[in-house]
């Protein structure tokens, strides 16, 4: 992967995960299920997964080989 590709994916990441800390601010559960918004996390390994989820002030479950991601809020982890 060059870097031209590489920074609009983190770009759309990054966005992703706003989106999903402002929707999850109320408790629920998002699932990542869809491939559009898998590919998105693709080339992550589970700590860098789990350290973008830290940033927006979420938890992460991969489930299903991967083939399902569960965001949640983590109280914990959020910043102001």
């Amino acid at each position: 992967m060059t870097i031209e590709t590489q920074e609009p994916q983190d770009g759309r990441r990054e966005a992703f995960g706003e989106r999903l800390s402002e929707t999850l601010r109320a408790g629920r559960t998002y699932t990542v299920r869809h491939a559009s918004e898998l590919g998105l996390f693709d080339d992550l390994s589970d700590s860098e997964l789990r350290e973008f989820a830290r940033r927006h002030g979420l938890n992460v479950v991969r489930r299903m080989g991967g083939s399902q991601i569960d965001f949640t809020p983590w109280a914990k982890a959020r910043v102001a």
